[in-house]
């Protein structure tokens, strides 16, 4: 902003007796850097990332360092495949998941979402249900059809939001289901839930 940056007004607000707990969200396109990132997530209720969604369908950066601290400390623990042709929905589940500390496979189709579940063998695909070449619905029920593949946790992520479509995403294969807007904190915590229910299972 012009003659005062945000960082500013934070540091005023902060000074001000009178302005003590004041709920604040940052709205951004700015390239924060790692310390402006961590001071942020201790003070801010939300961080907006701008350019990073379209108006249907709005990510927000939230705090990530309870998933970082949850995973290890960003060790890699499972592959994570996330299927969406939206360029915008994949960077941010990407770096959410990333940050957390997972390996992350990226497909922008169906056709190479199950060329990868064959080839990468993820342990969890995040699979939007509306893509093209070959859909989501479709994408679950051949995944379903493989033995070899039994043990893929299949998550819809999807801005369908009808009566019946978690159901339905269910009937076509898919373990679970999350709706488009969301936090990626959310998808984080779902994927972390079936990731550790794998390792038990393994054990």
């Amino acid at each position: 902003m012009p003659n005062m940056s945000g960082f500013d007004v934070l540091q005023a607000i902060d000074k001000d007796p009178k302005l003590q707990g004041t709920r604040v969200f940052v709205m951004t396109a700015k390239h924060l850097t790692p310390q402006e990132t961590h001071y942020l997530e201790e003070r801010v209720e939300m961080i907006v990332q701008k350019g990073f969604a379209k108006p249907d369908g709005y990510f927000v950066h939230a705090e990530r360092q309870a998933e970082r601290d949850q995973r290890g400390g960003g060790v890699v623990t499972s592959k994570i495949l996330v299927a969406d042709d939206d360029f915008d929905n994949r960077t941010i589940v990407q770096e959410a998941l990333e940050a957390a500390g997972y390996q992350v496979l990226l497909a922008t189709n169906g056709e190479e979402a199950l060329e990868q579940v064959h080839s990468k063998k993820p342990g969890v695909l995040l699979l939007d249900l509306s893509m093209p070449k070959l859909n989501g619905w479709e994408v679950a029920k051949r995944i379903r059809q493989e033995p070899a593949l039994s043990g893929t946790v299949i998550i819809a992520f999807t801005a369908h939001a009808l009566v019946g479509d978690e159901l339905k995403a269910k009937a076509s294969g898919c373990d679970d289901y999350i709706s488009k807007p969301c936090l990626p904190k959310e998808v984080v915590a779902k994927i972390a839930f079936w990731v550790d229910l794998q390792a038990k299972t393994a054990a």
